[in-house]
């Protein structure tokens, strides 16, 4: 709840029709590595956004403990402006994306891929 009331003192997001949206974007660093998770409100999917994927490359993942966050999350925020969101029936996939080349990039990718 701390997250969404700071979230909710800024202005820009009072200013979004957020029954028009259909992406919510979570940037998270982990391990000094920054990567994006996006919720497709419409199709239901969670994509993992990240520069450097695990090998062997993976698709699609059956768990993953941040998605479920990232519902919750989601699901909270938007509950605030009375739009439904379902937490069931949610498919989680590894986007294929650029890879990054250097060590210090992540961040830069990560906000290329909140931008497109």
């Amino acid at each position: 709840d701390g997250v969404i009331e700071l979230t909710e003192r800024f202005p820009v997001f009072k200013q979004v029709a957020w029954d028009k949206v259909e992406y919510l974007f979570f940037p998270v660093h982990v391990d000094k590595h920054y990567r994006v998770y996006a919720a497709d409100l419409r199709s239901q999917k969670t994509f993992l956004l990240d520069n450097m994927k695990p090998k062997p490359a993976v698709t699609k993942v059956d768990h993953c403990p941040m998605e479920k966050l990232i519902l919750e999350y989601g699901a909270a925020f938007l509950a605030k402006h009375n739009i439904d969101f379902p937490l069931h029936d949610w498919e989680f996939l590894i986007a294929d994306v650029p890879q990054q080349k250097g060590n210090d990039d992540c961040g830069v990718f990560a906000c290329m891929f909140m931008e497109q």
